[in-house]
């Protein structure tokens, strides 16, 4: 969040700070959590606005915008929280409880023993509150986390903690890692420590797609170039197609192994691993991102993007996303004028030429793949009625493949958009072929329930003009 989280910047961190602060970290969740890293940063950036760590946590991570601030004599005393209290209940008769004790029942509303004040909990010394509007959340996950958020907090020293769902970030006094006694009696001196909890099998995933600030951007457009199918998230990579128009598309987890998505595209990943921590400037990036496996699908990509202006590249993108990556417009301007992937003008040739190494014409992607099976994630079935809800469900210009060519405002089931020939390749790399033809029969399901309809509303329209027409006919003869 750039140390923007809590109320008050945190204070910038210079590079021998960031180095000390790390490894407190590191040090200090190695206890709760296996798996924890840091997204890497470019050498030639010399002071951070936090420090970013990603953890790996199983099981659900509930929603939610809280944070956790200490006591102090004012809230003590006002008893300011928004945690949920319990329903006061009336309490029973006493000659009642004699009743039930003797014939041993338990009723709901029977007395509940208090809990012991000996119990410690990582939140004491605190408060929960609500950020923003909404409900506090209840139940035992939301309480575990809670508690999770706590113990974290105390092995990091911090003074304080927001969470906004998965994202839990940290107030850490300057004077922990500086030793600067003078520093330790100003609260407002802190270092912010942002956590994200992230799931054990798309972890390392992750680490890749968050590192260097720009790797899942950059990566993104690269698949762009190839099929606008592809989906690059930072847990997996996924195959996104629309079969039938106003139906909810069909989605295909690829992979979410950073391993076997660097091969199918062409990358060396154990660089990456091996080399990628020393990397200086963001060129020392570029090289290793545009260093592509001859006739790979990042090869082909790649030179197409090397080929094309920015203006068409950044074509289908919003305003506000361009302007958010203006790193991605460096990248451009390094790949078609310094790169080797630059285009060169022969003397006597206007034309321009990709480089030597490279066919020119692309190949198609390969279509044998890994062994194994991997995830899938597909929107749920919508009613009849929520299909006819559908916003733009009405309106004309569908698919050209995927609408009844008798009448362009009927869906036609036997004939959905097919895959572009570079996701169908990928979907054969992945062996998921029959996970995708399973998907498609159920939309095909809905698509034909959905064409019925649409006739079966023709129909009695035009019975309903018809009447009318004859009508019109008897009144003109009388």
């Amino acid at each position: 969040m750039g140390g923007n989280a809590f109320n008050t910047p945190a204070q910038r961190l210079p590079q021998a700070q960031y180095d000390a602060l790390k490894a407190h970290v590191f040090a200090a969740l190695a206890t709760s959590f296996e798996q924890i890293e840091s997204p890497r940063n470019l050498r030639f950036k010399t002071d951070h606005g936090d420090l970013d760590i990603l953890v790996g946590s199983a099981g659900s991570i509930p929603g939610g915008d809280e944070e956790w601030v200490p006591q102090t004599a004012e809230n003590i005393k006002d008893n300011k929280t928004d945690l949920p209290k319990l329903d006061d209940s009336p309490n029973p008769d006493p000659l009642l409880l004699e009743v039930i004790a003797k014939l041993d029942l338990k009723p709901a509303n029977a007395p509940q023993a208090e809990p012991s004040s000996d119990v410690v909990s990582p939140n004491d010394g605190g408060t929960i509150k609500l950020m923003g509007t909404g409900k506090m959340l209840l139940g035992k996950e939301v309480e575990d986390l809670r508690g999770l958020c706590g113990e974290m907090r105390q092995n990091l020293k911090a003074t304080g903690w927001r969470r906004r769902g998965p994202e839990i970030s940290f107030k850490v006094p300057c004077q922990i890692v500086t030793g600067d006694e003078a520093v330790e009696s100003n609260a407002e001196k802190f270092y912010q420590i942002d956590v994200l909890l992230v799931s054990p099998e798309s972890f390392d995933f992750n680490h890749l797609m968050s590192s260097y600030s720009s790797t899942g951007v950059l990566l993104g457009r690269v698949l762009r170039q190839l099929s606008k199918s592809f989906t690059l998230h930072l847990t997996h990579l996924v195959v996104r197609h629309l079969p039938y128009f106003g139906i909810p598309p069909i989605d295909i987890t690829l992979t979410s192994s950073p391993e076997e998505f660097c091969e199918w595209l062409g990358l060396d990943y154990q660089k990456w691993k091996t080399e990628g921590e020393s990397w200086v400037t963001e060129v020392d990036f570029w090289k290793w991102m545009t260093d592509a496996r001859e006739d790979s699908p990042a090869a082909q990509a790649i030179r197409r993007m090397a080929a094309r202006s920015k203006s068409t590249i950044d074509e289908g993108l919003s305003k506000k996303r361009r302007k958010r990556a203006d790193f991605a417009d460096r990248f451009y301007e390094w790949l078609q004028k310094e790169s080797d992937w630059a285009p060169r003008i022969e003397t006597g040739d206007a034309a321009t030429l990709p480089r030597d190494s490279v066919p020119p014409s692309p190949a198609p992607l390969p279509t044998l793949g890994p062994d194994g099976e991997g995830g899938t994630s597909a929107p749920s079935l919508p009613t009849i009625n929520q299909v006819f809800a559908t916003p733009g469900s009405g309106k004309s210009g569908p698919p050209a493949s995927s609408y009844n060519p008798d009448n362009p405002s009927f869906i036609d089931p036997e004939h959905p958009k097919p895959l572009d020939s570079r996701a169908s390749a990928a979907i054969d790399y992945w062996k998921k072929q029959e996970v995708y033809e399973a998907i498609l029969e159920e939309r095909k399901t809905v698509a034909k329930v959905l064409a019925d309809r649409q006739r079966d509303r023709v129909d009695r329209n035009d019975k309903a003009t018809d009447g009318e027409n004859k009508h019109q006919e008897e009144v003109k003869d009388w």
